[in-house]
């Protein structure tokens, strides 16, 4: 399984447009340009796509940076590995 962190960098990257390695774990969405409600739903929908997860939709709004997106995501992938098959 990919690394929380560098996955959301990399797929933000994707949505954005803004370059890796300006990102990091303490950027906040609203210092992103472009950063929109679509980019908002872009990025989710592109986690959960990629990742074969399913986020909180108020808890994925409520994010403000990358590292609470990584949190979500690992507590997705934490669950997902607690389900029995």
């Amino acid at each position: 399984m990919p690394e929380p962190l560098t996955t959301v960098i990399r797929l933000l990257e994707e949505v954005t447009g803004v370059p890796a390695e300006n990102l990091d774990d303490a950027t906040r969405f609203e210092s992103l340009h472009p950063w929109t409600s679509l980019s908002a739903l872009q990025l989710l929908t592109a986690l959960e796509d990629r990742l074969d997860i399913r986020l909180d939709l108020r808890a994925y709004l409520s994010a403000t940076t990358v590292r609470d997106v990584v949190s979500l995501v690992a507590d997705s992938w934490m669950l997902a590995r607690e389900e029995p098959c």
